[in-house]
């Protein structure tokens, strides 16, 4: 992202944000809510327009076929609530050229999801699983999850963050995720960035922060945002 600006009803949103993602991270995206998070990523995955200021893909503007290689992940539980997990992933076959029905299936099955089930009969939990999987059944270079963990309890997150690791290959993927659950991702994420007020304030690495700060991520964060003048709210 380059000189990035966002306004909603002449309302900013999103200011002057300035970002690098590369391949092979798994990067928290953290920040109260409000902060413009869910637009970020929207943004990048193509279903938002910038107000001003650019997106490049490997150097290239972005175009909708240049984001064949973006899976996006919503927050959005109205999920095509009439079909069964297995029609999903039929249907998301027809979708994505590089959706891979058995792998898709495979972590429907780590995470002990009934397929034969509806949508609209499922949990917000097992939504929010079969989302995952329906996700990383794709084989793209970049993973948008817009808050994974909503819904979920702690051992299932615990799943799902060991699955984050078992099903994509991470020398060729980036997994960009926001998420208010920093405890569960701070042993396997790379980097930390923050927004605030629609501004990027920080991007860091987390190796980084524990030596340089001898804090783990969560503490990192809560210590820098208070400094930055508000806590977010638990």
């Amino acid at each position: 992202m380059k000189n990035l600006q966002f306004h909603y009803h002449k309302q900013p949103v999103l200011q002057n944000v300035n970002v690098q993602i590369e391949l092979g991270k798994i990067i928290a995206l953290v920040g109260e809510n409000g902060s413009g998070k869910s637009t970020f990523l929207k943004l990048l995955a193509n279903l938002l327009q910038p107000s001003s200021g650019q997106i490049l893909l490997n150097g290239s503007e972005t175009t909708r076929g240049s984001l064949a290689t973006i899976a996006f992940m919503s927050d959005d539980q109205r999920f095509y609530p009439y079909l069964t997990g297995d029609q999903l992933f039929t249907f998301f076959e027809t979708q994505f050229h590089d959706f891979q029905k058995a792998k898709a299936r495979e972590m429907a099955n780590y995470l002990r999801i009934d397929l034969t089930k509806k949508i609209s009969k499922m949990s917000k939990g097992n939504i929010s699983r079969l989302k995952l999987a329906a996700t990383f059944g794709r084989d793209a270079s970049y993973y948008l999850l817009d808050e994974p963990f909503s819904g979920l309890d702690p051992l299932v997150r615990e799943d799902v963050v060991k699955s984050l690791i078992q099903f994509v290959d991470l020398e060729k993927a980036t997994i960009l995720m926001s998420t208010h659950e920093i405890d569960d991702v701070s042993r396997i994420i790379d980097e930390i960035m923050v927004l605030k007020d629609g501004k990027i304030i920080a991007h860091e690495n987390v190796d980084d922060v524990r030596s340089v700060h001898g804090m783990e991520a969560k503490e990192w964060f809560r210590s820098f945002y208070k400094s930055k003048g508000r806590t977010e709210d638990e």
